[in-house]
């Protein structure tokens, strides 16, 4: 049986960072209109990566899991790949993720945008 909870999770690390909070706020954004809520798993340690990309995905507690900056061991990948919640990795460099989806940001055309903007 096949259940809807309507929550998406992002795990995320340094929520003071600019970085992180631009990246929840687009992801919030775009859930606004949906019926769809955030929950976000701050993450503070090596431990704490492991145990949310190891339970998340697993635990159909989540519709989705999103994983931002935060590179998965290769064991830990490998498990993702046949997971029954979608994982979908956002700004990760890392060759452990291949064959996982992912949105990489362009930190070289962001830069001309903003320079073209601020002039």
């Amino acid at each position: 049986m096949s259940w809807l909870f309507l929550t998406i999770g992002v795990v995320v690390s340094f929520l003071t960072r600019p970085q992180a909070a631009e990246r929840l706020r687009g992801v919030d954004a775009v859930l606004t209109d949906s019926e769809f809520d955030l929950v976000i798993y701050n993450v503070e340690s090596v431990q704490k990566r492991d145990h949310y990309l190891a339970t998340l995905a697993q635990s159909h507690l989540t519709d989705g899991v999103l994983v931002m900056s935060l590179p998965p061991e290769p064991e830990a990948a490998a498990t993702l790949l046949t997971a029954p919640v979608p994982v979908v990795f956002i700004d990760v460099h890392s060759d452990a993720i291949t064959g996982l989806p992912q949105v990489m940001g362009d930190d070289a055309a962001g830069g001309a945008l903003a320079t073209i903007t601020a002039t």
